[in-house]
């Protein structure tokens, strides 16, 4: 139910408002190098939480602070019909921000943007009947306005992943020519997608094994899960283990131990950095995290699939192989969500929000977010192909 007493609602809302602004200010691990003036943040919507009667408003004021963060990896557990969609899970297709447009470099198989003929190389120009351009201001940061390339491309995917009450008009051109999209003409698969199952397996040609891991990486389940499906894979003589459908991200545990089937000794998978203590005493603190050998080897050629869909633990996961020397990477860039996250509870309203806490970057210290496969694809749709011409040399 949304909605307190209206006297005890004023001091609810800014005493809550108060501990998530501290909070943030305390904890969060990428202030640094990404534009946003925090200081300014403050200024803008401090005052404004003296007007806020109603829990709805109070949700769409933390919306528009997130906005300012414009990454995909904060979140609260409130959301309304007129709330974006999360990204990556939220979204069917993907753009960037080339040369002053919004261009479509990817599409989510299977989902509605696809169905309805978007398709990679279109120009996106309108949403909902409003330019592009215009429509994001909802979106951008206010507390800058020296966008880069990586601002427009967070709030457009935001702005063109939609709303949960608003269907979409999609506004693109190809060879010339300007056409509308309504890809939610039928329902929106992001809504509520699950795939049948942990994860799916099978043999291919060349005796080539395929696992597809279903958006399960936080079900501890899945270790068992895997175990069953790598053992009867090892007569083959290469594996592919496809992530490009992990965009609810998981947990350690799951991947240090799917990781651990594919090593016969202790390796480093991924750094963490911790800007909390620096930014208070001055002492930097980072750590190494490592993974161990786990089970029967598998230690035949290895390639993993990725994608724009690839977020958070599956994109751990990654950096890991690449940095264990134990795969071959094939797609397009990840999701680039930041960091590892925790989350904390606001005392009035019960409202959890997660951001990340701990930056967290490859062996060699690239950010995550940041990294690039070797065998990077125009659209995850033709990772599968390269992997098996891979596997096949």
């Amino acid at each position: 139910m949304l909605g307190f007493s209206s006297l005890s609602a004023q001091s609810l809302y800014e005493k809550d408002f108060e501990y998530f602004i501290k909070t943030l200010e305390e904890n969060y691990a990428y202030f640094e190098g990404r534009g946003t003036n925090w200081e300014r943040v403050k200024e803008i919507y401090t005052p404004r939480v003296e007007k806020i009667k109603d829990l709805s408003n109070f949700i769409r004021l933390i919306e528009e602070i997130w906005n300012e963060l414009y990454n995909g990896h904060m979140s609260i557990n409130f959301n309304l019909p007129s709330s974006s969609r999360l990204l990556p899970q939220g979204a069917d297709f993907w753009v960037e921000y080339k040369n002053g447009e919004f261009v479509i470099v990817d599409l989510r198989e299977g989902f509605n943007a696809e169905e309805v003929g978007l398709k990679a190389g279109m120009k996106v120009t309108h949403f909902n009947g409003q330019s592009v351009i215009l429509a994001l201001q909802k979106y951008l940061p206010k507390s800058f306005t020296d966008y880069d390339a990586r601002t427009y491309e967070h709030t457009a995917n935001v702005l063109l992943a939609g709303t949960h009450d608003q269907d979409r008009k999609i506004t693109a051109v190809w060879e010339g020519k300007s056409k509308d999209y309504f890809p939610d003409v039928t329902p929106n698969r992001t809504a509520n997608f699950e795939m049948p199952g942990l994860l799916s397996t099978e043999k291919m040609e060349g005796n080539i094994g395929y696992i597809r891991i279903h958006n399960s990486l936080g079900n501890t389940e899945l270790i068992k899960e895997f175990d069953k499906a790598l053992d009867g894979m090892m007569d083959t003589d290469g594996l592919i283990i496809d992530l490009r459908e992990t965009s609810s991200g998981g947990n350690t545990v799951v991947a240090r131990g799917l990781m651990g089937r594919f090593i016969s000794e202790e390796k480093p998978y991924q750094r963490h950095r911790f800007p909390y203590e620096e930014k208070y005493f001055g002492i930097k603190r980072s750590t190494m995290e490592y993974v161990s050998p786990r089970g029967k080897l598998y230690d035949k050629p290895l390639v993993v699939l990725i994608s724009h869909w690839t977020a958070s633990m599956g994109e751990g996961i990654t950096i890991a192989f690449d940095a264990m020397d134990r795969a071959k990477i094939v797609g397009t860039r990840m999701a680039g969500l930041l960091g590892a996250i925790d989350c904390y509870q606001m005392e009035g309203t019960s409202m959890q929000f997660c951001f990340p806490t701990e930056q967290l970057f490859h062996v060699d210290g690239t950010p995550r977010e940041d990294f690039v496969p070797e065998y990077l694809m125009k659209e995850s749709k033709d990772a599968l192909a390269k992997a098996l011409e891979l596997l096949k040399k």
